[in-house]
């Protein structure tokens, strides 16, 4: 076994990348880049802050788990996030998070990136819904996501994400009402474009699309990555 750095990043049993968000906040600030001020690690209160509100500026944050090294075909990524307030304006907003190949200095309507995202959005004339798609060399959020919608509504609550790359073309993602255990609803073997690649970079982040009014923000925490497998460690 190699030197661990930061045990709580690091762990012994398959996962490559692990964080509860428990180091001081400027290991925190260290690890995960940042855009904007709306989305971040807070070190008092080990987990991170994230605002969906759609604004003319890129809210986000971003880490490499591996490296440049992240596999084009078998990966697994999973994290809780909670959904403090979703209230809704006229137009739709989206919270993003997933795999990209770009940074969080690059923002959702900028830029050729590949990733793999799924999405909360809220939007008044109609319900709360969950997204999941890859995006070959354009934006996950221009244009706006529309395909493999969840049948189910995020609400005010606690969620745990389970998102999992199974082939080159291949992608699956899980929500469960609590730890791994309970399994809402899930988008299995979504076809993706094989050449999507390169997705690095585990990113959380607001669509950049212009200004909408609306609040909708919460907490998120315990981030895993395994790389080249296709099954949680």
């Amino acid at each position: 076994m190699g030197f661990i750095i930061n045990p709580s990043r690091f762990t012994v049993a398959g996962w490559d990348f692990e964080d509860d968000f428990t180091d001081s906040q400027v290991t925190l600030d260290a690890r995960w880049g940042q855009a904007g001020t709306l989305c971040k690690p807070v070190a008092t209160q080990d987990d991170f802050d994230w605002d969906g509100e759609r604004t003319a500026t890129n809210q986000a944050m971003a880490t490499q788990p591996v490296g440049a090294a992240v596999s084009d075909t078998a990966w697994v990524l999973q994290f809780k996030l909670t959904n403090d307030v979703l209230t809704p304006g006229t137009y739709s907003s989206f919270f993003g998070f997933g795999m990209r190949s770009v940074s969080q200095a690059t923002g959702a309507v900028s830029g050729t990136p590949d990733s793999i995202m799924g999405s909360i959005s809220i939007r008044s004339a109609e319900s709360n819904k969950w997204h999941f798609e890859g995006d070959d060399g354009v934006p996950w959020a221009s244009p706006q996501m529309g395909a493999n919608e969840f049948s189910g509504n995020p609400g005010v609550a606690s969620y745990w994400y389970r998102m999992i790359r199974l082939t080159s073309t291949t992608a699956t993602k899980k929500i469960y009402s609590d730890a791994y255990i309970s399994l809402i609803e899930e988008k299995a073997g979504v076809t993706i474009a094989s050449t999507i690649v390169d997705t690095d970079y585990i990113t959380f982040q607001n669509d950049n699309n212009g200004d909408v009014t609306s609040t909708f923000n919460g907490r998120g925490d315990d981030v895993k990555f395994a790389n080249a497998v296709t099954v949680a460690p």
